[in-house]
């Protein structure tokens, strides 16, 4: 083929010359602006949505890199007043849902006994998935939430001198839960999409309930309505009695969800203090957004640290955890005080039964006491469940 004459190629690259030889490198700056502008005030007025709608939840999950996004067009055209008020407006409407979460209330830091506690999503389709399962297992934490492994993976960890008490579950997205500690109990729950497990442990003379979980992913509305009713199933669980609890994972949510304020206010859990690490995607690094996350009810934790895992698309999380000062626990003997003061087995409590569509003979039926005062009712639940 005969080579093309530098004159053609010049022509071709001359094309495009009188959309921009006019234009002052000024105005591209504020076109650009403008234009990010007009995208981020898209996304965050689809966030408002998050309520009822499926692409306003996803959007929402974004709404502060929206917010932040339409900075240089303030920058640009806030000079002139009636822009700089609607923009204004919009981007305190994106930074509002992050701002409620931020300054809820939070988990004291762990304090005396405590045990290392760490989730790693390690990506079941990662080409170094055992650079990322080692990279994870190299802080020894005492229980260890592995979403994402394969059968394959747990062949290399099965004799692990410490970790000798594991889960492991492989339906859809292996999840495994390595622990230093005994299980007083143990149980996998199967699930519609990806099981969780949930074990007791002991710290420090107290029974600690721990659920290692991975929400499924909120790829479609299908998905997203499945994601909500596992979290309130999680709430159910660690509500169902006075035990503290643990909950660890990827949780595949964000704080500035609507359901994740649901959930935790059903479950009674708090977040630990200050900011989390963001840990997904992990390529963004600390610009990215959680969906990972360590939570616990009647416990202290730790502000967690990142753990970067190669090849994953998540950072993994390391934190420590403790019984909060002062809690022991209860008397040789003695009935297990519940959330509102009771014995557990009078009348004030109530019985809801928690259930997702598989068959009604399957485990996934959980029957757990909630207490009258307690917001999570059970047709709170079913309105909750279709959101």
């Amino acid at each position: 083929m005969a080579a093309i004459p530098p004159a053609h190629v010049v022509d071709y690259r001359c094309a495009l010359e009188p959309v921009f030889s006019g234009m002052q490198p000024k105005t591209l700056i504020r076109s650009a602006a403008a234009a990010l502008a007009a995208l981020g005030a898209l996304s965050v007025i689809a966030g408002l949505t998050a309520d009822w709608s499926y692409a306003g939840q996803l959007c929402r999950h974004w709404s502060a890199h929206a917010a932040i996004a339409m900075l240089p067009g303030l920058w640009a055209f806030g000079r002139r007043p009636a822009w700089g008020v609607v923009m204004l407006l919009i981007i305190t409407a994106g930074v509002r849902p992050w701002l409620a979460p931020a300054f809820a209330a939070r988990a004291p830091a762990a304090s005396g006994t405590s045990i290392t506690v760490a989730t790693a999503n390690v990506l079941s389709r990662n080409q170094r998935r055992a650079e990322a399962i080692d990279r994870a297992c190299a802080a020894s934490p005492n229980l260890l939430c592995l979403p994402e492994v394969m059968p394959v993976d747990r062949d290399g960890l099965r004799n692990d001198p410490r970790w000798p008490h594991q889960v492991w579950a492989s339906r859809i997205s292996g999840l495994a839960l390595l622990s230093s500690r005994a299980y007083r109990f143990q149980k996998i729950h199967p699930n519609d999409g990806n099981p969780f497990i949930e074990v007791v442990v002991d710290l420090d003379g107290r029974q600690v309930r721990v659920l290692a979980v991975h929400a499924a992913s909120p790829r479609n509305v299908h998905d997203t309505r499945e994601r909500n009713q596992e979290l309130l199933r999680f709430a159910v669980l660690v509500t169902q009695d006075d035990k503290p609890a643990l909950l660890l994972g990827d949780f595949n949510d964000t704080v500035a969800d609507p359901n994740w304020t649901r959930f935790c206010a059903a479950a009674q859990v708090l977040r630990p203090a200050g900011s989390e690490p963001a840990s997904w995607p992990s390529f963004l690094g600390p610009f990215g957004i959680t969906i990972d996350h360590v939570v616990v009810r009647r416990l202290a934790v730790d502000p967690p640290t990142a753990v970067w895992l190669p090849g994953s698309d998540h950072r993994g999380l390391l934190t420590r955890v403790s019984l909060l000062p002062g809690d022991q626990p209860p008397a040789s003997g003695q009935p297990l005080r519940t959330a509102n003061g009771g014995s557990g087995a009078g009348p004030e409590w109530k019985t809801a039964s928690f259930r997702t569509s598989a068959p009604e003979s399957s485990e996934t039926d959980v029957a757990s006491g909630i207490p009258s005062s307690n917001t999570l009712t059970p047709e709170r639940l079913s309105d909750r469940c279709e959101r």
